[in-house]
């Protein structure tokens, strides 16, 4: 991110317009924001903050101080920002919320908080961009996404302000978490964990599933066999030469079952085949026996037989002529009947009279041309009803669609008075709902405060008791030092003695040399002796090392109740819960202002889209209505049109065309039917000469003189058949008895034969039920060791689909395992995403150590570690930080560096996460960092170490902004800002490039 330049009025101390040429400043990459104590040096970073996400850099400070006090009433109070990023150059400008006198009367309004975002083309043109958005909801969203951060990580990140410089160093491994995925944008593998661990959901249950499709093989086979399923698996582990050795036990039973069947299939052949010849012997005594009889029978009705065939022929012969009689009748009364027919046909002529065939065609014709001249209107005279129906149908909806469109206007004209009292209420719940930051931030603060305050109370009894403890060891030191020190003093005073014990007589004395000691020394009970000594030392060191750690602790447990105390804001617990219940209701409040409004606008839409319908309704409506008038116009015209074409064709006396084409239709049929009964006269006469004909030679060819005595001689049909049926019938069944009594297997009989029946068919019926029992067996023997063998081909393909499913699963469930942390390989228990963070974390700590080794002197490097850091929760994530102090050889936390080491830690390790980030490949682009105070906590020294590195950073591309009253920054840095007061208490900014 690259800040171009900055433009602010009436904010803070600064009453006017000021404008910041940032880019100008940024070409040495190193400028000094600098001026006295409470000038406003802090209100320029809370504008750029504020610029981009409607907040100041403080978490404590609030937006009510953001509009300046020195300001005329009635002067705009806003911040302009250019600045660019990877997506472009931006610029926003944003309104505070402030109170401006009223345009018309007395008296003061609120306007609330205006933002506009602009993308630029030009940076030397910001007032010829594209408008993004103005919405201060919309504008927040925008800008994380272009700048790639959330405030919080912004003032962690980019700025560094008073009282948040430190943040990132001393907060929790879950905090550093959320800050550097945003940064590095490594919530992909999350994904990918997530993803992971949803293929090993889904590998398990297939898995699973797979064992249990084994499970039911196997008991399915084993009822199959009759045998128990614990027989073929063992704890999961199918024997499958177990289940072999049952299927072959199994077709073994059926190949024996199976032999047994077919002996009893044998058996019954044979005594099937004894109960059929004895059944065929018995019939063939039963069929000569009946046939002699038959014979016998038809001896006896032969010459009835033969008078009736007598009678049979002659009847055969008078049914021919009796025929031609009935015929040459029936043409007689056919001709009769057509003369009377056409008689009556010509009556019916008006006037009756004779006509010829071609007078009738001729008739007929002149008639039928005047019905199809006729038809041609009798159609349209019919359809006249209903178009008078359709012309009325058309007058009721012109009525009805005048009647919606009165509805429709009515509708239109209420609509704005709707408007206006939802713009009235929404206005109000406006100005609740732009209080939600306010009210979302002081929320977050009292949270914080009243938790800050439960911490400084519980902490006051650990100081204590740290401070009693600490006085007891330095009090236990200070008595060992005593001891140790009274110790060496009384070993110095006795030291005489000491030597005189090791005198020997005329050996030199040690201190003078002499061989005689006339009066040696005499040495105390009580003189101590190197041992001694040397525990009462060691004693003394471990009791001031005790001291010490006592001190520490002590020390630390002191600052931390500091930290909570400022934290608090000096509240009590009881005061910060009241400020929090307060807090509480007006977030709720703001929250329910910005439903509200969501509602009103909900309305809003539907009464833009109702409008939207009505519009379109009345334009169709009307339309339609004017289609319809058209159409009602259109249609009365041709209605009387048609009108006149038909009385111009009615040209007679009828009342109608249909009663006209109706006497046309009836003077044509009585025409036709005339020249019909005519032919059909002409036909009758013609058949009936010829039946008489064929009357007169029927009775020569059936040799009868006459018809009457061919008459006499006919028999009526029924008894004609009778006579045929006993005729054809004696001699059917002669012949059959005579062919009967002629087969050899009834001819060989003498009738004195015994079939014995009853007997093969008893025999037979015990081998049909001796070979049912073996056939059952067999089936049953054979169907279980075929089901079984089949079973065993579905488990084993179970089996298969079991190790198929076994083995894709392992990579799977393995890869899962390691990525969320479960897995025993994964010692620590970390995430993919945790341990890709780790790694870049570590890149983070090793370029801020390459910075913190020159500043602190060699003292301090920063450590990565997976520990939990105090008062953490959850896993670990491997993003806790340990300060490890070279003089000492012991790590610390964080928390315990002084202020002026907190302040250049802080800053080697910002330093090192803008380095790692901005060489990172899709990262946040950090081009730009402000530092605001913290370096009149460093000594000459430290201060030299601290300003050559930021030296080399502006050296490398980067711009960095400090923002400190130091003195001795200003001989160091000639770029700067410099911010001064004016005697009205307002301030001025210059700026020197």
């Amino acid at each position: 991110m690259k800040l171009y330049s900055l433009t602010l009025q009436a904010i803070g101390p600064f009453a006017g317009p000021h404008t910041i040429d940032l880019a100008a400043l940024g070409r040495s990459g190193l400028f000094l924001l600098e001026g006295p104590t409470g000038a406003g040096k802090s209100t320029i970073i809370d504008a750029i903050v504020f610029a981009l996400y409607g907040g100041l850099a403080g978490e404590t400070a609030s937006k009510e101080r953001l509009h300046s006090h020195h300001a005329v009433p009635g002067v705009e109070p806003y911040v302009d920002l250019v600045f660019e990023v990877e997506s472009g150059i931006h610029r926003v400008r944003r309104t505070a919320s402030h109170r401006r006198p009223k345009r018309r009367g007395d008296g003061f309004t609120q306007e609330n908080e205006k933002v506009v975002l602009t993308r630029l083309t030009d940076v030397d043109a910001p007032d010829a961009g594209v408008t993004i958005s103005t919405s201060t909801q919309e504008v927040g969203h925008e800008i994380a996404e272009l700048v790639g951060l959330r405030k919080d990580q912004f003032l962690q990140t980019v700025v560094l302000p008073q009282g948040e410089f430190a943040k990132f160093l001393r907060s929790s491994g879950e905090d550093r978490k959320k800050l550097l995925e945003t940064i590095f944008r490594t919530d992909v593998y999350e994904l990918i964990t997530r993803a992971l661990t949803e293929m090993r959901r889904d590998a398990k249950a297939r898995t699973e599933d797979a064992r249990q499709a084994v499970d039911t093989a196997v008991a399915v086979l084993a009822g199959a066999a009759g045998d128990d399923p614990a027989a073929f698996a063992d704890d999961g582990i199918v024997d499958l030469e177990r289940v072999d050795a049952a299927i072959a036990e199994l077709e073994q039973v059926a190949e024996v079952a199976a032999a047994a069947a077919a002996g009893t299939a044998a058996a019954r052949v044979a005594a099937d085949a004894r109960v059929r010849a004895a059944e065929t012997l018995a019939d063939c005594l039963a069929r000569r026996s009946d046939l002699l009889a038959r014979r016998q029978a038809l001896h006896d009705e032969a010459e009835s037989v033969a008078e009736t065939a007598a009678a049979l022929e002659a009847g055969r012969r008078a049914a021919v002529v009796a025929t031609a009689v009935a015929a040459a009748r029936r043409a007689a009364t056919d001709a009769d009947e057509a003369a009377a027919a056409h008689a009556a046909a010509s009556a019916e002529l008006a006037p009756p009279h004779e006509l010829t065939e071609e007078e009738c065609a001729e008739l007929a014709d002149r008639l039928g041309e005047r019905l199809t001249h006729l038809r041609q209107f009798i159609d349209l005279e019919a359809g006249f009803p209903a178009r008078d129906a359709e012309i009325e149908r058309l007058d009721g909806q012109i009525a009805d669609a005048d009647l919606r469109l009165a509805e429709i206007e009515a509708r239109l004209r209420a609509r704005p008075a709707r408007y206006g009292l939802l713009q009235q209420a929404r206005d109000e719940q406006v100005v609740l709902a732009d209080r939600l930051a306010a009210a979302t931030t002081s929320h977050h603060e009292a949270v914080r405060e009243l938790d800050a305050a439960k911490n400084a109370e519980a902490r006051l009894d650990e100081v204590a008791t740290a401070h009693s403890l600490r006085d007891e060891r330095i009090g236990a030191a200070r008595a060992a030092v005593d001891l140790h020190r009274d110790l060496r003093q009384r070993r110095l005073q006795g030291m005489a003695g000491e030597l005189a014990v090791s005198l020997v007589e005329g050996e030199p004395c040690a201190v003078c040399g002499g061989v005689e000691h006339p009066r040696p020394a005499e040495q105390a009970h009580d003189h101590p002796d190197d041992d001694s000594i040397a525990a009462a030392e060691a004693a003394a060191e471990v009791a001031e090392q005790l001291a010490r750690q006592a001190a520490s602790v002590v020390d630390r447990l002191e600052a931390e109740l500091a930290a909570a105390q400022e934290a608090a804001g000096g509240l009590t617990a009881a005061a910060a819960e009241a400020a929090l219940t307060v807090a509480e209701q007006a977030l709720r409040d703001a929250e329910g202002a910005v439903r509200q409004i969501a509602v009103i606008d909900a309305e809003v839409k539907q009464l833009d889209a109702a409008e939207l319908v009505d519009e379109k309704q009345r334009a169709e409506t009307d339309k339609a209505r004017g289609q319809l008038a058209d159409r009602r116009v259109t249609m009365a015209e041709s209605l009387a049109a048609d009108r006149k074409r038909v009385a111009a064709a009615l040209d007679d006396d009828a009342p109608s065309l249909a009663v006209a084409a109706q006497r046309a239709t009836r003077e044509r049929a009585l025409v036709q039917r005339y020249a019909s009964t005519a032919r059909e006269r002409r036909r009758a006469d013609e058949q009936l000469t010829g039946a008489r004909a064929m009357l007169r030679r029927q009775l020569d060819e059936q040799q009868f003189p006459d018809e009457a005595a061919a008459m006499a001689a006919v028999v009526p049909p029924a008894r004609l058949r009778e006579h045929e049926q006993v005729v054809t019938a004696h001699d059917k069944q002669l012949a059959i008895v005579t062919h009967g009594l002629q087969e050899p297997d009834v001819a060989a009989l003498t009738g004195d034969e015994d079939p014995d029946l009853d007997g093969a068919r008893q025999a037979c019926a015990e081998a049909a039920s001796a070979d049912q029992v073996a056939a059952d067996e067999a089936s049953t023997a054979r169907h279980r060791a075929a089901q079984v063998r089949h079973l065993r081909a579905g488990l084993t393909a179970a089996l298969e689909q079991l190790d198929v499913a076994a083995a894709d699963a392992e990579a799977v469930i393995r890869m899962a395992d390691v990525a969320d942390g479960t897995s025993r390989a994964n010692l620590k228990h970390l995430t993919l995403g945790t341990y890709v963070l780790m790694r870049r974390f570590e890149d983070v700590v090793v370029a801020a150590n390459a910075r913190l080794g020159p500043m602190s002197d060699g003292r301090y490097q920063l450590r990565a570690t997976d520990e939990k850091e105090r008062g953490a929760r959850g896993r670990r994530t491997g993003l806790a930080l340990a300060v490890v102090d070279t003089e000492t050889g012991q790590e610390r936390e964080p928390r315990t560096l002084s202020g002026g080491e907190t302040f250049y830690a802080s800053l080697c390790l910002a330093l090192g996460l803008a380095d790692v980030v901005t060489g990172e490949a899709g990262g946040v682009e950090i081009g730009t960092l402000f530092v605001d105070e913290g370096f009149g906590s460093l000594d000459p020294e430290t201060l030299e170490d601290v300003m050559s590195e930021l030296t080399a950073l502006a050296r490398g591309g980067r711009v960095v902004g400090i923002v400190s009253h130091v003195e001795d920054l200003k001989l160091r840095v000639a770029d700067r800002i410099e911010v001064r007061r004016r005697d009205d208490g307002s301030s001025t900014l210059t700026v020197r490039a």
